[in-house]
């Protein structure tokens, strides 16, 4: 089982399931790299950023600069071949933060979670430091107690996969944060009311070309967001789906049980965890 792409980047699963002979066989093996979608603090993303880069300068051997990554902003995650420098110039502004004080801006991130399988055994790890993206104790102990509860490694592993899925639709920064989708629904709400008000005939000002463009430009960025969040929900199809037909053949009842928990209000904060699981659900 070779691991091709960036292992750091690219959503994949891969497993020997179909291997009839393997001298080095040790059992079923699975490799999952999961996307998932996650406000954090701006400040925060910038800072460790900066740190990670500065570490890079001091240890320059290859296995470090492989290893130290900074999270991907959702701009860099869709437009992947795109350098910093250009994205920079395009502008990596994001519609989620136009809502928020420079005190408080989030930013949309997309770390990974990777998942490994050998035999009986699972190993895990995300990306995102807890300072970062800041999962509350209450939603790890919950993941932990039903985790505990289970035997089978393929529903385990559904189950984690289904609850970062799931987590699109959930606060953030110990509540701070609203879903990104709940975000943009009102800065859609916004800028309606502006239109609104500057359509009216009493308010019009020799403006009016700049805050046209202004009307457009800030709608765009919020089509293209959406645009981003739907390629990830994608990819976190595809993976999850590459999952379930590799299990189900030796466990039939685990993909009932699996997209079950996914449609479960348990994991769900809002209205963003229902529309999250309707577009994974439209296959």
């Amino acid at each position: 089982m070779n691991i091709e792409g960036n292992p750091y980047t690219d959503p994949s699963y891969l497993s020997n399931f179909e291997e009839v002979f393997n001298p080095r066989h040790l059992g079923q093996q699975v490799y999952i790299a999961l996307p998932w979608l996650v406000l954090c603090d701006e400040k925060l993303y910038i800072s460790t950023k900066e740190r990670i880069q500065s570490l890079k300068g001091v240890h320059t051997d290859y296995f470090t600069d492989s290893v130290l990554q900074s999270e991907r902003t959702i701009d860099k995650a869709y437009f992947r071949s795109l350098s910093a420098e250009t994205l920079t110039a395009l502008g990596n502004k994001q519609a989620v933060s136009r809502e928020y004080e420079e005190e408080d801006k989030p930013i949309l991130t997309v770390p990974n979670i990777w998942i490994w399988k050998l035999g009986h055994s699972i190993l895990t790890t995300r990306s995102a430091s807890n300072y970062i993206a800041r999962i509350s104790d209450s939603e790890v102990e919950s993941l932990k107690s039903l985790m505990q509860t289970l035997a089978r490694p393929g529903i385990q592993i559904g189950l984690i996969m289904a609850y970062y899925i799931s987590n699109l639709g959930n606060r953030r920064a110990e509540g701070l944060y609203p879903p990104p989708l709940d975000i943009l629904e009102h800065s859609v709400v916004n800028i309606l009311r502006e239109v609104t008000v500057y359509t009216d005939p009493k308010t019009l000002s020799p403006h009016e070309k700049e805050k046209e463009q202004d009307f457009m430009s800030r709608i765009a960025d919020i089509r293209q967001e959406l645009v981003m969040i739907q390629e990830v929900l994608q990819q976190q199809l595809e993976v999850f789906e590459s999952m379930i037909k590799d299990f189900e053949n030796g466990d039939p009842h685990i993909k009932e049980l699996v997209q079950n928990d996914l449609h479960s209000d348990h994991w769900h904060g809002d209205s963003e965890g229902r529309r999250a699981k309707k577009t994974l659900g439209k296959n």
